[in-house]
């Protein structure tokens, strides 16, 4: 007799195998892990924000509320002149609150 179909996606075999391939433990978990260290250290704070520099881009941090609890960035782009000019994408990060 056939027994009841359990409900079992062919993916879930597939991620089980992928986290306990011995390549996820010794490769790709430090690169995730030291991915999301600098993601998450260097692109969230915004007290760091203002020492990252690019090649011709300049991360400047402007302080829209003196409770530090909202922070607008603006992408300013530096010519040769050095001249400083807006780059049009300008984002603000909403309920910052430093400790």
């Amino acid at each position: 007799m056939q027994q009841g179909t359990q409900n079992f996606l062919p993916t879930q075999d597939f991620i089980l195998f992928f986290f306990s391939c011995s390549s996820f433990t010794y490769v790709l978990f430090p690169f995730f892990f030291f991915f999301f260290f600098f993601f998450f250290f260097f692109v969230f704070d915004p007290e760091l924000l203002r020492f990252i520099s690019f090649k011709r881009h300049i991360v400047q941090l402007i302080s829209t509320n003196k409770s530090l609890r909202h922070r607008s960035l603006r992408i300013v782009l530096v010519n040769k002149k050095k001249r400083k000019k807006i780059i049009r994408r300008r984002f603000v990060i909403k309920n910052y609150c430093k400790k």
